[in-house]
Parts: C-alpha cells; sequence; structure tokens
C-alpha cells in the first residue's frame, strides 16, 4: 500500500496540476509559514525532487485540489502515531525507496529500540527532511552523544568518534574513486581498469549502504579495507599519469 502511494506520488509530481508545489513555492506563503516554506526550498534541491517524488508521497493528502482543506485531509502530522513520517513509520515510509538501507537499519539495535518505544535515531535524525547525505559532523556527533554520553547508564563510549571516524574515512575514499575513475575513463579504460573501478566501486556502495544497521565493527572494518585497497588504486593510476607527462 505505501510503496503504491509512492508510485502515486511520482506520476502526479511530473505534472503542473500539483497544487502543493503551487501554494508552497508562492513567496507569499513564507509569511503564514516561513518553516514549511523553507521545507519546499529545501525540496527544490534536493533528490527527492530530481526524483519526481512530491509533497504528497510522502505527506498524503491530494495535490490535484487548491482549496487548502480538501488538499490536506487525509495530511497526518509527524507527531500522528498513524502517520507516514511518524518517527517510528519512517523506516518503512523511505524503505519504500530506500529498500537497502531500511533493511540494514531494521537489522539494528537502533530500530529494536523505536519499536519498544525507546528514544532512538530514525532516518531524519542523521538525514534531516530532505537531505540524502547527512552532514555528520554537524548532526552526527551530537545525535549520537544524546543517548551515548555518561549519564546515560547504557552508553556505550566513544560511539560518536568511532561513527564519525568511519563515515571519514568513506567520505575520503569516494574522493579516490572519483578521480581514478575520471582517469581511467580518459584513457579510454587500460587493461584491467574498468572492471577494478566496478569493483571496488561496489564495495564502495556496500559498505554506505551497511552505514544504516550502526554495526561499528563492520564500519570500521570496511572503511579501512576500502581506503586502503582505493589509496593504492589510485597512487598506481597517478604514477602511470606522470609516467604520460
Amino acid at each position: 500500500m505505501l510503496a503504491q502511494t509512492l508510485l502515486g506520488g511520482l506520476a502526479i509530481a511530473g505534472q503542473s496540476s500539483d497544487q502543493c508545489q503551487a501554494c508552497h513555492q508562492n513567496p507569499d506563503f513564507y509569511a503564514q509559514n516561513p518553516k514549511l516554506y523553507s521545507y519546499y526550498q529545501d525540496w527544490v534541491n534536493s533528490p527527492h525532487a530530481s526524483s519526481g517524488l512530491s509533497c504528497s508521497s510522502c505527506h498524503g493528502g491530494d495535490p490535484t485540489v487548491r482549496d487548502a482543506d480538501k488538499a490536506h485531509k487525509g495530511v497526518l502530522g509527524t507527531s500522528a502515531s498513524k502517520g507516514m513520517l511518524y518517527f517510528k513509520n519512517q523506516p518503512d515510509t523511505c524503505g519504500a525507496c530506500h529498500a537497502d538501507k531500511a533493511a540494514q537499519f531494521k537489522q539494528s539495535k537502533h530500530y529494536k529500540a523505536l519499536q519498544a518505544d525507546r528514544i532512538a535515531p530514525t532516518c531524519t535524525t542523521c538525514h534531516r527532511a530532505m537531505n540524502r547525505r547527512p552532514y555528520f559532523r554537524e548532526i552526527l556527533v551530537k545525535a549520537c552523544e544524546n543517548c551515548h554520553n555518561p549519564e546515560n547508564k547504557e552508553h556505550i563510549p566513544l560511539v560518536a568518534e568511532q561513527a564519525e571516524q568511519a563515515l571519514q574515512r568513506l567520505n575520503i575514499a569516494k574522493g579516490y574513486l572519483g578521480w581514478t575513475r575520471v582517469y581511467y575513463e580518459s584513457q579510454g579504460w587500460p587493461g584491467q581498469s574498468r572492471c577494478q573501478i566496478d569493483a571496488i566501486s561496489t564495495k564502495y556502495e556496500e559498505a554506505v549502504t551497511g552505514v544504516h544497521a550502526f554495526d561499528l565493527v563492520k564500519m570500521h572494518k570496511s572503511s579501512t579495507e576500502i581506503l586502503t585497497e582505493l589509496k593504492m588504486i589510485f597512487q598506481d593510476a597517478w604514477d602511470k599519469r606522470k609516467e604520460k607527462q
């Protein structure tokens, strides 16, 4: 049912008759509700917008009518337990499109805590409302330390630091991966370079997806191995480039 709702939103988002956009993009709306107007501005530049997902895809409602009351009929806020964006429901709502990430998250202790009505992170804790990539330097440490701190008897020391280090390694690895891919592509993919880059790209994407399980041991192992391998690939490509100069 949820997947059908999202797919229905995809079709509607591509039509000019989407009244959600027509209303929320109006600058005059800022005076009435600056928070929702800001959400719209975030959406415009988000991967959700470029993928065709509109307001109704995740919030519900009827984007085909102009009347505000009719358009918002059935829309439930984030505090409503049956709402699509209620904190416990976000893994299923987001998982309708991001199935691999949701599957990893549902293996985590965080998900089990959510289901038990305990305080734990959910999708928008790290990704906010519209952002695909978490601003981990701004959010992750503080988010982790909300629970993982000395005042909490169940806290695990160094969680935030270890998670940040793993994500930083993956971020650096992404830079090496991007450069080597561009370089070998410019050289017509000599030898086994395409297979090599495709293989490490798969490992990288699997590691990024695996982060959602919040398994710090695996995060440390995978991020370290990938960064080490990519440094070697990068160095080899860099040496070949220098030889041709």
